[in-house]
């Protein structure tokens, strides 16, 4: 006898009726609830980021790797592995403190190009809003299903963001060496094809991600 592989819930936050107090909110809250509690995440689709602004992003960061390596070198945080990173020549990533934040977002190109970038600093920071927002609405929905909303607005205003750009350098078939160790990761994870999750059982739940759908 056959057995079917689990699957991620998969919950619609992209419904225009989705409102706080609304019934809409009231199931989907419940989902949510369930979803973590059962799988510690779940696939959200959405309509809050664009096609057009992920290709907009991605063509970016094509440009932002592309970069020299002392560049790249310059984007620099206090907090280990925050800024620039690179493992092995295998992956490379960026680190942005409050993407969300259009200063902020300038700062990050300024540190590599004299004159900054704005194009590409606007770009990331309406990404990062657009991701901040979702993250709170998942928040909100977590805080009122376990009955503790009036510490919403206390938990929503001492949250930042820092958002990372990452590149992984493809290898050949035969090749087995790992980029990165196995981690986990919190946030949102967007187009993360061949991302797994462990469930309470330890059991492995394969993620394949389309490009209307995010993992949070």
């Amino acid at each position: 006898m056959g057995s079917c592989s689990p699957q991620l819930p998969l919950i619609c936050l992209s419904d225009q009726t989705l409102k706080p107090g609304s019934s809409k909110w009231v199931k989907v809250r419940s989902d949510v609830r369930k979803a973590l509690e059962d799988y510690g995440c779940f696939e959200a689709k959405i309509d809050q980021v664009s096609m057009e602004l992920q290709g907009s992003v991605l063509k970016a960061m094509e440009e932002l790797f592309a970069l020299p390596t002392e560049a790249k070198q310059r984007n620099v945080c206090p907090k280990p592995f925050a800024g620039y990173f690179s493992h092995n020549g295998l992956s490379e990533s960026f680190g942005i403190k409050d993407a969300n934040i259009l200063e902020k977002a300038h700062e990050f190109t300024q540190q590599l190009w004299p004159e900054g970038n704005k194009s590409i600093s606007k770009m990331i920071q309406l990404y990062a809003e657009k991701l901040a927002e979702l993250d709170m609405m998942v928040r909100r929905l977590i805080l009122e299903s376990y009955g503790i909303e009036y510490f919403i607005d206390e938990h929503l205003n001492s949250t930042y963001y820092r958002m990372r750009l990452m590149k992984y350098i493809a290898r050949p078939d035969n090749d087995i060496t790992a980029a990165v160790g196995a981690n986990v990761d919190n946030g949102a994870n967007d187009n993360a094809d061949g991302d797994a999750n462990v469930n309470d059982d330890g059991a492995s739940i394969g993620v394949k991600v389309n490009v209307d759908v995010d993992q949070c």
